[in-house]
């Protein structure tokens, strides 16, 4: 009776009523289908993996280095003897101006070169023992590399569990 008292006095109807929650109820029914996960079987799942595991799942082998390239050789040999006398990466490149060092790689954030990408003039990279220095070695008349060499990195594959669970 309370029901039927509240429909008269806002001024809808009972078949109104009907067809407004008949609306809102299919809404939510096409929402919800709608918004549910798909359906992805394992196998084509795996094929996908295979499909695309040589490109997008494997990181190729290299040589992580840091690297800093330098105006002169007068400079790069600076940087050199304080590195391999065991002063900081990050401390001898901070004592070099923007004229003398034009760039540098961040202590603890290694550059990684493909090995299969080695250039002709940093194929000296691939005889580095880990952890050490190169001395300065000419890029252009005007160009001087100090190179460290951290380590090599083997051609790595992203499993399909772990690659499934990205």
């Amino acid at each position: 009776e309370a029901f039927q008292q509240y429909l008269s006095e806002s001024g809808v109807s009972l078949e109104k009523l009907r067809k407004q929650l008949e609306v809102q109820l299919s809404e939510q029914m096409l929402l919800s289908e709608a918004s549910a996960p798909a359906a992805v079987a394992e196998d084509e799942l795996q094929e996908l993996y295979d499909s695309v595991k040589d490109f997008v799942f494997t990181s190729p082998e290299g040589y992580e280095v840091l690297a800093a390239e330098f105006s002169s050789k007068e400079d790069a040999d600076k940087a050199y003897e304080a590195l391999v006398s065991g002063d900081g990466w990050n401390e001898v490149m901070s004592s070099f101006t923007s004229e003398d060092l034009k760039g540098h790689t961040e202590e603890g954030k290694f550059a990684f070169i493909k090995k299969d990408s080695l250039s002709e003039n940093l194929a000296f990279i691939v005889s580095m023992d880990d952890k050490t220095y190169y001395e300065p070695v000419e890029m252009a008349s005007d160009d001087f590399l100090v190179i460290y060499r951290e380590g090599f990195k083997d051609k790595e594959l992203t499993s399909f569990e772990e690659a499934k669970a990205q």
